[in-house]
């Protein structure tokens, strides 16, 4: 057995071939063994190689009698590697003489499944030569190797572990074919260990496998490949944290190319958010680097989405496909005061009109300015029960970010939803100060002040009540338990009080979820009004012998002590000391 298999894919490359076989050729680590695969070349490659393996019996070569492509000769190299690692490089480029010498002693001395060296940039042209350090990502990846995401010829992999895992390139990609494979064998590593002065020459030029590759091609390659990425890292047994850095890494990468390239694109822009909110429904944990790229999109895209029909077309042809409706109805009912509200965050949301199962019901409270608890009320009062729908009582300024039909399919009809709610916390009979849990963007009307707020540790977790921005449930647990909105309650903390009364006669739990959403309201930005505190002294006389959270202030007169700030330490050492254990177990 050698020490190294190096695997060379070779394809009309004569040019660079002798100094690439060279540099392999006269490593000092003597004991290699050199695996070149002829793409069916042109031009007089495959003579040079037989050249090069006649003086050299270390060298094989496998000929290929049609042309295959890249991935595909590194994968015939990785059949036949009998070397204690595996190396690759690409026939155009070459490395220093002492590149696998120190890969080799590195892995060995440290038994890590994957050595590092550096990538080095050769710039050849007419006038001028030089070298510059570039792919560096060697401190990310001793900080955590999930960040070895890319640059695999700068590195050499124990062949044990790429063939029983069968890790191969993919054959049915021109573009991102180098991640594909960094990030997959990424998957199986115990250890990674880098070496900065091993040096990987590569050769920049524009002789590449993609050159006259068309850039909505190379936005399909990248989609293509990271759909593949996406659905073997979902299978992956990885950690929380690995998965959250290959997600960050793939979202980025095909946002940022249609941002510099396709930014103005109505067609790839709805691929793109297609590709995005599929990954946010199929996501093995939870995560937030998905939803704010969404969310980057659509602040680019505003206008376009609320302004060009054509825009909202390729939406409703490409996002809104027929797999993604339901045989649920929503109904979103909002009482509405100001139109112009209405107007920009329902009725020309492509989330609302362009979602056959979503109906949005208003309550025209521009003339009566009645409480919004009787609105509510004379809604579910006068609702035809046999026409079973999800209820979503909502701000006109509650604008939904994601087609909701993808949610709601999912929850059990026999509890209470919301975005945003909150929860008590008692530690030795102490309350613990508690943060809203949930999530969903909050902005001011003006468009000023965006920020995030909530902090749900799952995608679902039990409150004791909601904020009033959305309210969810459905129409069959509303006709069981004749449920209601208490009509004392004007303006202020109706929805608080509709879960914990629903809680406290019913035993009907709530549960705060994650919906992409974002609230445009001037109210958390500003001083709590005098009405609030008017409903809060209300429910505390209501609720004398309770306690609960609400999204602003406890609710109830059970006299209870708050913990002090020792307590509220060991409170979060605790809770998370029991997170991370329940994470562990699952990984």
């Amino acid at each position: 057995m050698s020490k190294v298999s190096v695997i060379i894919p070779v394809y009309n490359t004569s040019k660079y071939l002798n100094k690439c076989l060279d540099s392999v050729c006269n490593q000092t680590l003597k004991d290699i063994e050199i695996i070149c695969i002829n793409d069916c070349s042109a031009d007089n490659s495959l003579e040079i190689l037989k050249e090069y393996a006649s003086k050299d019996e270390r060298i094989k070569i496998i000929d290929f009698n049609e042309n295959k492509g890249a991935a595909a000769a590194r994968n015939a190299g990785i059949d036949i590697a009998c070397g204690e690692y595996i190396g690759f490089v690409d026939s155009d480029d070459f490395v220093d003489l002492d590149f696998y010498e120190k890969l080799y002693n590195a892995a060995v001395e440290n038994d890590a499944d994957a050595a590092k060296g550096n990538v080095f940039e050769y710039d050849v042209t007419d006038k001028f030569t030089y070298l510059s350090k570039s792919y560096d990502i060697n401190d990310k990846i001793r900080a955590d190797f999930a960040n070895f995401t890319y640059a695999f010829t700068s590195a050499i992999y124990r062949t044990s572990l790429i063939q029983i895992n069968e890790v191969k390139f993919p054959t049915n990609i021109k573009y991102f074919e180098d991640p594909y494979f960094s990030i997959i064998a990424g998957f199986y590593y115990r250890k990674v260990v880098t070496v900065d002065d091993a040096k990987y020459l590569y050769i920049r030029h524009s002789n590449s496998a993609c050159t006259g590759t068309s850039v909505d091609e190379k936005f399909n390659s990248i989609i293509n490949s990271c759909n593949i990425i996406f659905e073997k890292l979902n299978l992956s047994n990885v950690p929380k944290n690995h998965y959250t850095i290959v997600l960050s890494f793939l979202v980025n990468n095909i946002y940022s190319f249609w941002n510099n390239n396709l930014l103005n694109s109505p067609k790839d822009t709805a691929k793109l958010i297609s590709t995005l909110s599929k990954y946010r429904n199929k996501l093995k944990y939870d995560q937030t680097i998905v939803t704010h790229y969404l969310n980057l999109i659509f602040e680019n895209l505003s206008e376009q989405l609320r302004i060009k029909d054509n825009y909202i077309n390729f939406l409703k042809a490409n996002y809104f496909s027929k797999d993604s409706y339901s045989d649920s109805t929503v109904k979103l009912i909002s009482v509405v005061n100001d139109y112009s509200i209405y107007e920009a965050y329902f009725k020309k949301n492509p989330f609302i009109s362009n979602n056959k199962n979503v109906e949005s019901i208003i309550l025209d409270n521009t003339k009566q300015n009645e409480p919004i608890s009787k609105k509510y009320n004379r809604f579910l009062e006068t609702y035809d029960y046999k026409k079973e729908a999800w209820f979503i009582f909502c701000h006109p300024d509650w604008e939904i970010w994601e087609n909701i039909n993808l949610k709601l399919d999912k929850l059990s009809r026999d509890y209470i939803y919301g975005p945003i709610g909150a929860k008590i916390e008692i530690y030795n009979c102490k309350v613990i100060p508690s943060d809203l849990i949930g999530h969903c963007v909050e902005q001011k009307r003006n468009g000023q002040a965006l920020r995030e707020i909530g902090n749900l540790c799952s995608n679902m977790e039990e409150v004791d009540t909601f904020d009033c921005q959305a309210l969810i449930i459905h129409s069959s647990l509303v006709k069981q338990y004749n449920l209601r909105f208490d009509e004392n309650l004007y303006w202020d903390l109706y929805v608080e009080d509709f879960s914990i009364n629903a809680r406290k006669r019913f035993n009907i739990k709530s549960y705060a979820i994650r919906i992409e959403c974002c609230h445009h309201s001037d109210a958390g930005f500003r001083e709590t009004p005098m009405s609030y505190y008017k409903s809060l002294n209300y429910l505390n006389n209501k609720y004398q012998n309770d306690i609960y959270a609400g999204t602003v202030s406890r609710i109830g007169l059970k006299n209870m002590e708050l913990a002090n700030d020792r307590e509220i330490l060991l409170y979060n050492l605790r809770k998370n000391l029991k997170k991370d254990t329940n994470t562990n177990a699952k990984t």
